[in-house]
Order: structure tokens, then C-alpha cells, then sequence
């Protein structure tokens, strides 16, 4: 999170979500990422989810579009959409410089950022999963080396009272 330029804040992994001792000592939650294997492909219009149809309270929110980066994405998508987390002046560039482009290219931009490059790249498990411009995959996620299993990370945010989906497949944020 430090080299993410976050100040403040700590991701922590939570692999039990019915045990309440999980979250005592964590402090203020600004957001959950879950990992969710997928089944099939992501299909069908999800304005039907969506309460309303302003989007506004989301600040930011850059979909996936590049190959494999959705955890990287999840984790920004938190991180971009709390102004309560202390974000360095790079982090600020970037989300300002953002602001005004179309979703799509928004998604391009953490790649062609190169600090946002390297740390998703310094992460990856696999040189396959580095940030490299590719056409989309409707199934997103990262492939299990094991089975061709794939998995994909969602970001859940609360902001303005509701609770808000930031999946990246998604054309637009979700409020639950």
C-alpha cells in the first residue's frame, strides 16, 4: 500500500468472514475485495441492479480492460473512491488526470502509468500476468495454473450510505 503512495491505511487478508475476532483489531474498513471463481462468462445488462441511475458518489472508476489486472484494479477502485485515505501527490496526479476520461480509457491509464505498472508487475505471480495491453476478456480474473480456473477480485466500497460493486467487468458501478 506504501508504494501505492497510500498513507494511513493497510490492506489486510481475511480468509474467514464468520468470525467476528477476523475484524476486532483491523480498524476503520474502508473497503472489502473478494476473489470469486468465475463460472462462464460475465453476459447481460446489469443497469437492472442499479437502484438509480446516478452514479456520482463513485469517483472514480476505471474498468477492466487490460488482461489480469482486476486485483490491482479492485485495490485502486478502494483506494481512489475514499477520501478519507491519505493518498500521495502522484496517486492525487493521477486520479485528476483521469477525472474527465471515458471509462474505457481510464482502464489504459494504469497501464500506461509506469509507477501503477510496476507495482501491479512486481506483484504478479506469474511473468504471463504482467500489465500488457490486450484486447479484454469478458472472463477476466487470473488463470489457476492448475485446472485453467479463473478468478476474478471485486471491490466493495462504501460511500454516501450505500454500499457500491466497483467489478470492473461492469460497465458502471452497482449500488447494492
Amino acid at each position: 500500500m506504501y508504494d501505492l503512495g497510500v498513507r494511513g491505511a493497510k490492506a489486510t487478508e481475511v480468509f474467514v468472514l464468520d468470525q467476528q475476532d477476523n475484524f476486532d483489531d483491523l480498524g476503520e474498513i474502508y473497503g472489502l475485495v473478494f476473489l470469486f471463481k468465475m463460472i462462464g462468462e460475465v453476459t447481460g445488462d446489469v443497469k437492472g441492479l442499479h437502484k438509480g441511475t446516478d452514479y456520482e458518489p463513485v469517483e472514480e472508476y476505471p474498468p477492466n480492460v487490460v488482461e489480469n489486472a482486476c486485483a490491482t484494479l479492485a485495490v485502486l477502485n478502494i483506494i481512489l473512491n475514499c477520501p478519507q485515505i491519505e493518498i500521495d501527490q502522484e496517486l492525487k496526479e493521477f486520479k485528476e488526470f483521469t477525472w474527465d476520461l471515458p471509462p474505457a480509457t481510464r482502464g489504459f491509464s494504469i497501464t500506461n502509468h509506469p509507477t501503477l505498472r510496476q507495482i501491479h508487475n512486481s506483484m504478479a505471480r506469474h511473468p504471463e500476468d504482467s500489465l500488457i495491453v490486450e484486447e479484454p476478456s469478458k472472463k477476466g480474473g487470473s488463470e489457476d495454473e492448475g485446472g485453467g480456473e479463473v478468478y476474478h477480485y471485486i471491490a466493495y466500497v462504501p460511500i454516501d450510505g450505500e454500499v457500491w460493486q466497483l467489478d470492473g467487468l461492469y460497465p458502471h458501478p452497482v449500488s447494492l
